[in-house]
């Protein structure tokens, strides 16, 4: 009778632990990985600490007569608030992984704002620039680590939009091709011989 456990094999040999079955390489490369997952959770979590230590500080650029012109400080806490639900709903993936209306809606939210950062960006004078490099450098600094973060961002997205058109193409394009190869072999089948099968059927000595 065999064992749901796989202490006692059939060779009588006891079976070794999942972890004793890696080699030392791929120990190592599992550890490094847990290591970056870790680095990066740390990373993010203190990212959004300071982000939020930020804005509570500079709360008062709100005020300024650039914040009309340039307002960083609704800009970084709308960034932020979008991160901060993105984060926790997955970007609005399902338990599948799947894309979901939520995150089209993500998407939609985070080209939008790449457009109003770098308008904003591009059109700062530099009497509100001076502004808040003297002032509220520190919400200058996070102004622009978002904006450049969701210039990676959709960056990415239209990689994989693109690699995805291409894809859907080449695989459209080797249908078509594979089905106008087999559409030519039917075309071209040989037809028979009807005069060969009325010789063949022809009696020897000549009458019909």
């Amino acid at each position: 009778e065999r064992m749901l456990f796989p202490g006692n094999q059939e060779d009588g040999g006891a079976a070794r632990a999942p972890l004793e079955r890696l080699t030392p390489a791929q120990i190592g490369l599992l550890a490094l990985i847990c290591v970056f997952v870790l680095f990066a959770i740390v990373t993010v979590v203190a990212f959004l600490i300071w982000a939020c230590v930020v804005l509570f500080e500079t709360y008062p650029s709100w005020s300024e007569a650039c914040n009309s012109e340039a307002p960083l400080w609704l800009f970084c806490i709308v960034c932020l608030s979008v991160m901060v639900v993105s984060l926790a709903t997955g970007a609005g993936k399902d338990m599948d992984g799947n894309l979901t209306y939520f995150s089209y809606v993500f998407l939609i939210l985070s080209i939008a704002l790449t457009v109003w950062g770098l308008a904003m960006r591009v059109g700062m004078s530099p009497k509100c620039e001076g502004v808040f490099n003297s002032k509220y450098d520190s919400l200058l600094l996070l102004f622009e680590i978002d904006l450049v973060l969701l210039c990676v961002q959709v960056a990415m997205m239209v990689c994989l939009v693109l690699c995805g058109a291409l894809a859907i193409g080449w695989m459209m394009t080797t249908y078509e091709s594979g089905r106008a190869a087999v559409t030519g072999e039917q075309a071209y089948e040989p037809i028979p011989d009807n005069n060969n099968n009325n010789n063949n059927n022809a009696d020897p000595n000549g009458v019909s």
